[in-house]
């Protein structure tokens, strides 16, 4: 009797953060696979928060104006042409009944993310050990991407078996996976700057080889992530009492002026400019999206409407033509969409497919949490130093990469904002 109460004691003391340090162990491996289980890793982690009973979330206007959102963003799912049969099929007698409604990914993601920062907030655990563990974790990931360069190859002849399927598939998930870096580097960066000595020292140097890594990959947005991180801890060094506010409000800016992108494309021609193709045609695809916002201004083309334009550069002939003087291979680019899924810009697709609606009730939410963050100067240096840091980062990836419904990235966003509470408070400990 004895042992079975000290068990249920222990059991009983079995603190939220510790749980989520366990769960966590899984990120490195989940990021090198492509990133995409990140979605069912916060689910676990949700699952487990429920056990810890979360308190109710107190009414807020942020917490108003996030909610309306996603009640606006699941509503245009139905006039999206991506909705092409019933959104309830089939019936449980036969046990084929489904239900095809992508927004329910995105309120799993909002409920998963309410429950687990909740049941955090509320925690009264000491999380050294927990903190130790989660930067151990984002350390082994940053090894694992320095040590990418010299096992690419031979690492994707593995895994794949034919050429095609590596520089296709497998080079995309590496992509994600420097991306997920991307993410954790702020974090890591603000653990090991309050640590000081030598751990200071190695961490700084450190962000160096892995731009180096990030420029080897190819990968342009987890660059331009090192380079917003940078500026964004730096505007709230220089704004202590007003930082978070002028960050969030510049990024509310920057969301309802993302149609002007589509001017980029004309004045790029206008300067001729000899841009990589890369990009060149990342941004004719801006310049193609806008012209999508002037065809439904104020509700959008609906969730996911992106993914239903086809139209190829073969409707552009002009492009086209720019195209092959710069060497392209004309057959292979009059198959390639103008759009290829998603505009690869988070604003851009807002406007696109929740028209000035969506648009207005994002930049709302943007204001509202940086009016709701504490000023830089009341937060610890981690925590002010890794939110800033990591608001960047996530800005500079959302402006270039995944679609605006990537319920894995902002899994996995929510994944390391809760490390980085944990980290935080350590260092108050």
């Amino acid at each position: 009797m004895q042992e079975v109460s000290s068990n249920n004691s222990a059991s009983r003391n079995v603190s939220f953060p510790a749980v989520f340090a366990g769960l966590m162990v899984l990120w490195p491996l989940l990021a090198l696979l492509g990133a995409q289980g990140m979605t069912p890793l916060l689910g676990l982690v949700a699952i487990g928060a429920v056990f810890f009973r979360p308190a109710a979330p107190r009414p807020s206007f942020l917490l108003a104006a996030f909610a309306i959102l996603i009640i606006w963003v699941s509503a245009s799912t139905l006039w999206s042409p991506a909705l092409d049969t019933p959104v309830f099929s089939g019936s449980l007698a036969d046990g084929n009944f489904a239900i095809k409604f992508s927004a329910l990914r995105l309120v799993g993601i909002a409920l998963a993310t309410g429950v687990s920062i909740a049941v955090l907030q509320s925690s009264k655990a000491y999380p050294r050990h927990a903190a130790t563990l989660l930067a151990g974790i984002f350390g082994v990931h940053l090894a694992m991407l320095l040590a990418t360069p010299p096992l690419l190859d031979r690492g994707l002849a593995m895994a794949y078996e034919t050429q095609i399927e590596a520089q296709r598939d497998g080079m995309q998930n590496v992509l994600r996976f420097a991306n997920a870096l991307a993410l954790v580097l702020p974090v890591l960066l603000a653990a090991v700057w309050t640590r000081g000595g030598w751990v200071r020292n190695v961490g700084v140097f450190a962000i160096a080889p892995a731009v180096a890594v990030f420029a080897f990959l190819g990968s342009a947005a987890a660059i331009l992530a090192v380079v917003l991180t940078l500026l964004f801890v730096g505007l709230v060094i220089v704004f202590p009492r007003s930082g978070f506010r002028v960050i969030y409000t510049g990024i509310a800016v920057m969301v309802m002026a993302a149609p002007l992108l589509g001017r980029l494309a004309g004045l790029f021609d206008t300067l001729n400019l000899n841009l990589p193709l890369s990009f060149q045609s990342r941004v004719w695809a801006w310049h193609a999206v806008t012209e999508k916002v002037s065809e439904r201004p104020i509700t959008g083309h609906g969730l996911e409407a992106a993914s239903t334009w086809r139209e190829t550069y073969l409707t552009r002939p002009e492009w086209l033509a720019d195209v092959v003087s710069r060497g392209g291979v004309e057959a292979a680019w009059t198959r390639y969409p103008l759009i290829p899924s998603h505009p690869h810009n988070m604003a851009l697709e807002i406007w696109a497919e929740t028209g000035l609606i969506g648009a207005i009730l994002t930049a709302t939410t943007l204001i509202a949490l940086g009016f709701r963050l504490p000023p830089p100067a009341a937060m610890s240096q981690r925590l002010k130093m890794g939110a800033a840091g990591l608001t960047g980062a996530a800005l500079a990836i959302a402006s270039v990469s995944y679609s605006v419904w990537n319920e894995a990235f902002w899994a996995s966003l929510v994944l390391v904002t809760m490390a980085l509470i944990i980290l935080a408070r350590a260092e108050r400990a």
